[in-house]
């Protein structure tokens, strides 16, 4: 079992690291097609603005899948509650709604919309198992964030968040930085 959650744990790193890698790329691309992502047009945490950040950068990604907006039946991505580090349930309206999903040709599951906090920047959500299990934040599905040109991981070394006895978010930022997922033992 030690040997299947370390190699668990080993390729979640690769996988996190390379799925940043092709959506920072396509960003990227993007901007120096469209102008930088402040002069896009987006507007918050809203369809269109989920809608244009997926078609700006659609023609820089290698896409398996285009679930659009509703995805309940979970062919992008696991269509029902994520699960928290510590065990509870995460409840998010994530399968429908303001999110634009879709696969990569590497089997990560993403879906990105605006950011209500800042109305120009974008918020992205990297599954990199897709649907396929634990479905839990911290362990199979990262956040991140736009700033600058990249997409960035959340959370930072006094992120409280990224440990077993909480929600897991801002973990991106610790597998991204120490690459590793120690904070899980």
């Amino acid at each position: 079992p030690n040997l299947i959650q370390k190699n668990f744990e080993r390729q979640t790193v690769v996988k996190l690291r390379e799925t940043q890698s092709i959506l920072t790329q396509a960003i990227k691309m993007a901007e120096e097609e469209y102008g930088e992502v402040p002069g896009w047009g987006i507007t918050g945490p809203d369809v269109q603005s989920a809608n244009l950040i997926f078609n700006n950068i659609k023609p820089f990604l290698k896409i398996a899948l285009d679930c659009g907006f509703d995805d309940s039946k979970g062919r992008c991505m696991y269509p029902k509650n994520y699960k928290m580090l510590n065990g509870q349930t995460y409840i998010g309206n994530h399968a429908i709604g303001n999110y634009y999903k879709f696969l990569l040709l590497n089997g990560s599951g993403i879906w990105c919309r605006g950011d209500a906090a800042v109305y120009w920047s974008m918020v992205c959500y990297i599954d990199v198992n897709g649907k396929s299990q634990p479905n839990t934040i911290g362990k199979d599905l990262f956040d991140f964030h736009y700033s600058n040109g990249s997409i960035v991981p959340v959370g930072g070394p006094k992120d409280k968040r990224c440990n077993k006895n909480d929600s897991g978010w801002g973990c991106a930022w610790q597998v991204l930085h120490n690459q590793n997922m120690n904070y899980l033992h």
